[in-house]
């Protein structure tokens, strides 16, 4: 199955989307934590970062970041990524696991290339902020 094609598709329903949403966080834990798991095997800390795209966070957008918001230029269908997000919000999150989604929020410059990847300003922000919350918690 092509979940790409189909989750693109304007036209499938609402519970569809829903079932595809659970299932992708159920996914997403899954694979963390059998990354978390192997670290833990072999003695080393690990760290998950949730990525901020341009669908979260509460960033002020500029007005390109605002068209790759409604557009999910490059990503696809916005809905795709809140439905996901709604879901992955309401799981419990492991110690390993830190929502970067808030990254942005306090920031007015253009950071996004497109709906989900980083200029430079962007990548060193994030780095900043990453190297911080380990720096915290060694």
């Amino acid at each position: 199955v092509n979940f790409s094609s189909i989750l693109n598709n304007k036209n499938i329903s609402s519970d569809f989307m829903e079932k595809i949403a659970e299932k992708s966080v159920e996914d997403y834990w899954f694979i963390h934590n059998i990354a978390h798991d192997f670290c833990q095997q072999n003695s080393i800390k690990f760290y998950t970062f949730f990525q901020p795209i341009v669908f979260y966070g509460e960033k002020k957008l500029t007005d390109k970041e605002k068209e790759w918001k409604n557009t999910g230029y490059s990503s696809g269908d916005p809905n795709v990524f809140y439905n996901f997000y709604n879901k992955l919000k309401k799981s419990e999150y492991p110690n390993y696991f830190i929502d970067a989604t808030s990254y942005f929020d306090k920031t007015v410059e253009k950071v996004y290339i497109d709906s989900g990847h980083l200029n430079r300003a962007g990548n060193f922000i994030v780095a900043e902020k990453i190297a911080d919350k380990i720096k915290n918690k060694l």
